[in-house]
């Protein structure tokens, strides 16, 4: 307050004594930040061209979002994932990574929100070789067209998930988050990815179906 001018001090004897000045200090102190702020508006004005080619004006710019822990995962599946436009989204998974996130009864229900609001899902996903095949079917049933790769020979720690112009991308170890990248050309391009993945996954099969091989 003795740097803006608005108290004086004296001292009196062994006291040392503060007296408010008139309320015309009050009008100094406005005028000095006023002062203080023409000179930032005047710094910005001789910076601002500068500032506007730095920054990207593209109209379709990428925009990212980021989520935080287990109800932030929740936060993208329910409000991001389930307003899609398209009826259809790409998945790359672990699903043992996602049992250690998620419950059976979460996975659950967010499944059946999926083909409720009638949602198809092409995954590639790691499987076991003992992992049960009726559960598998029962997810090809379910709108899910499903493409496994051995675990032993990919790890999957983390979720990824297409639609529309967005890419969704969950780390499922250690630090649990999320990251919402919203870009046309992004998602056109890990999609484009994903079905070369998809069609080369198909080799995969017989790891699952031993049988199958020693039919042919």
């Amino acid at each position: 307050l003795m740097k803006k001018g608005v108290i004086t001090t004296f001292d009196q004897g062994k006291k040392r004594l503060f007296v408010a000045e008139g309320p015309h200090a009050l009008k100094n102190v406005i005028h000095q930040q006023q002062e203080e702020l023409d000179k930032k508006e005047k710094l910005l004005e001789e910076l601002f061209n500068e500032l506007m080619s730095v920054h990207n004006l593209l109209p379709n710019k990428p925009v990212v979002r980021f989520y935080e822990g287990k109800e932030g995962l929740k936060t993208m599946l329910d409000q991001e994932f389930l307003s899609m436009k398209s009826n259809e989204a790409l998945l790359v998974y672990s699903p043992h990574a996602v049992a250690d996130v998620f419950t059976l009864e979460e996975m659950q229900a967010q499944q059946d929100k999926r083909i409720k609001k009638g949602i198809k899902a092409r995954s590639i996903r790691t499987g076991r070789p003992e992992d049960d095949e009726e559960k598998q079917q029962h997810l090809r049933a379910q709108r899910h067209d499903i493409k496994r790769v051995p675990e032993n020979k990919f790890q999957f720690s983390s979720d990824i998930e297409i639609w529309d112009d967005k890419v969704m991308m969950a780390s499922l170890k250690g630090n649990i988050s999320g990251v919402i990248i919203e870009s046309k050309s992004v998602a056109d391009t890990l999609r484009a990815l994903f079905q070369l993945a998809f069609e080369g996954a198909e080799k995969y099969e017989a790891d699952f179906h031993p049988d199958a091989t020693e039919k042919k």
